[in-house]
């Protein structure tokens, strides 16, 4: 070594990359697994398009944890919120980084989303 700052190897990158990659395999088991066994997914990644009123988001966010399990408690889903501007509401969804879009500004060419007014 010829500094004082660490650098990774091509092997230790190599490293580093596998094990974040199968530390998200992992964590996504682990949700399909919470998912089966409860009935509920256990994270849903809204975008919403930056057009919206934070007021309405946040009302609709409030009437889904107001919503009751079979056994009186709340959902156990972690929501979480992404806010994007014009086609970035449709490129998180058809890139699957969020699992809804709401206020997007027009249907989408794909064919693997499902629309509704």
């Amino acid at each position: 070594r010829s500094s004082r700052q660490a650098v990774l190897t091509s092997a230790g990158q190599e490293l580093l990359i596998e094990g974040r990659r199968l530390l998200q395999e992992l964590d996504a088991v682990a949700n399909r697994v919470r998912r089966i066994a409860t009935g509920w997914e256990s994270e849903l990644t809204m975008v919403v398009d930056d057009a919206i009123a934070r007021r309405a988001v946040f009302d609709l966010m409030e009437a889904f944890y107001a919503q009751r399990c079979e056994d009186g408690t709340p959902p156990p889903t972690r929501l979480k919120l992404r806010v994007e501007v014009l086609a970035g509401t449709w490129e998180a969804l058809l890139h699957g980084e969020a699992d809804l879009a709401l206020g997007v500004p027009a249907p989408s060419a794909s064919s693997s989303i499902h629309c509704e007014p």
